[in-house]
């Protein structure tokens, strides 16, 4: 019978510990004419697009790491189709469009692009990198997911942003 409380405590624990909230966002709300018109000279059909995308969204910096085993640094990341993103009150101004670019991950994962690929996509269209500069590194040649440090993985964005530009033309 002692394993009852001690659950119960270890649950009571997980809440007070994990404020975080889940709500769901219909991604066209997130889309313009231009991603549209992008996304399906990709080859995307639109109707595979899925019509609600859960958002978890953390109370604080601990949280989201520990949910989203993400790196202290990031903003947001996108998991399974789920998006795990840091706290409206400390992302301010950027909430909306760190939402929309893992929105775009979300949906452009399904053309199962080379990452650098979905990524150069992905800011093209967010647009995050316009009058902005980082280092280029040779993005073909790196595994995003070794990168450490938040200078490194916004000049891999940045590079897969200028290689995006360089094969479509954008």
């Amino acid at each position: 019978m002692r394993i009852f409380p001690i659950s119960v405590f270890l649950i009571l624990i997980a809440i007070i510990n994990f404020g975080f909230r889940s709500f769901e966002i219909n991604p066209f709300d997130y889309l313009n004419e231009r991603d549209l018109k992008i996304l399906k000279a990709l080859g995307l059909n639109l109707e595979n697009i899925p019509e609600q995308i859960l958002v978890i969204e953390t109370d604080n910096l601990s949280e989201f790491v520990n949910i989203s085993n993400a790196p202290h640094f990031l903003s947001a990341i996108t998991r399974d189709g789920k998006i795990f993103i840091q706290n409206k009150n400390y992302l301010l101004k950027k909430f909306d469009k760190t939402l929309k670019h893992e929105v775009l991950h979300v949906i452009l994962h399904a053309l199962d692009l080379p990452y650098f690929l979905e990524e150069g996509l992905v800011c093209e269209l967010t647009e995050e990198w316009k009058g902005r500069k980082r280092s280029i590194i040779n993005v073909e040649n790196t595994n995003y997911t070794e990168l450490r440090t938040l200078w490194e993985l916004e000049s891999y964005s940045y590079s897969c942003w200028i290689k995006i530009k360089e094969i479509f033309g954008f």
